[in-house]
């Protein structure tokens, strides 16, 4: 719904649509810490231009022109790193005992015994159940597939995972961490290899860094028809008192929340935080860092 009072929209070019599209203005988050920041973040970041309808055109544009990503080589990233990013990148699905599902976007990553998919979650895992008490469904099956890449997900039983996530007073970040073995993803056509982590990244305004998902409007039902989304942009916004909380321009929405944010580090491709964010669109993405060794650490019992 449009806000009262919204500012006029400005005329805005196809190339500039393409480069920066919209994105959400808060997180979804649970904990007194988490709940905080976002207030924070929204009262110093009031929603600016909305670009839901550039961001339908732009992925009917993208298949129009059999585009397989719209992720392109630009400043200090690679083609190889594209590559890497997209190897790496895709949708995990959560199957839970009440025969709901949770979809996000999702990256691998080297985990400690095997791999791990890091994803955002908007809601912590209590041992493996989903919510805020240990009551709350829990994990039945954890699916992942990469689109343009994959034929079908990949299905292990939850029974072979770990989870852990943030979403409290001691870790407030909107991040989860599946711990899955990696000899299901060894197997593939294409093997997935993971993404090196960088724990509590604490970014600067204007570093570059580079991010990827599956915005609703990228998926398809068929993983061989989606789209990976992402581009190269820098950080816009940081917050003294939440470090781990920081913002960037790009093309995202919903589908997009758990999708990887990487950088540089000492010049090797290195994932540091994953985008966050509930259904509306707005001109600034916000990105959590990684605490990857605290969340390894954080299985409730």
């Amino acid at each position: 719904m449009r806000e009262k009072n919204q500012r006029v929209p400005r005329r805005i070019g196809r190339r500039h649509v393409l480069k920066t599209a919209a994105v959400t203005s808060a997180v979804v988050a649970v904990g007194g810490a988490c709940v905080e920041a976002v207030q924070t973040w929204q009262a110093l970041h009031p929603p600016r231009i909305r670009y839901d309808v550039f961001l339908a055109a732009t992925a009917t544009a993208a298949s129009a022109q059999g585009l397989e990503t719209t992720l392109r080589p630009d400043g200090p990233f690679t083609k190889e790193m594209m590559q890497t990013v997209a190897r790496n990148t895709g949708i995990v699905m959560l199957k839970l005992t009440d025969n709901t599902t949770i979809l996000r976007s999702a990256c691998l990553a080297h985990g400690q015994d095997g791999l791990s998919i890091v994803t955002s979650l908007h809601r912590p895992f209590q041992g493996n159940a989903v919510g805020a008490v240990k009551a709350s469904a829990a994990v039945d099956t954890v699916l992942f597939g990469r689109p343009r890449i994959d034929t079908a997900f990949t299905a292990i039983a939850a029974s072979k995972c770990t989870f852990a996530s943030g979403g409290s007073k001691q870790i407030p970040q909107d991040v989860a961490l599946i711990g899955v073995p990696q000899a299901p993803f060894s197997s593939l056509e294409l093997p997935a290899d993971g993404i090196p982590i960088r724990e509590d990244f604490i970014p600067s305004t204007g570093d570059p860094v580079l991010y990827a998902g599956y915005p609703d409007e990228f998926r398809d039902p068929n993983l061989l028809r989606s789209l990976t989304q992402g581009s190269v942009t820098r950080i816009t916004d940081t917050q003294r008192d939440h470090p781990y909380t920081w913002g960037f321009t790009g093309l995202a929405a919903l589908g997009s929340s758990g999708g990887p944010v990487c950088a540089l580090v000492n010049g090797q491709l290195t994932g540091v935080g994953v985008t966050t964010q509930s259904h509306t669109y707005v001109e600034e993405v916000i990105a959590s860092s990684i605490p990857f060794s605290k969340l390894r650490t954080a299985l409730a019992v």
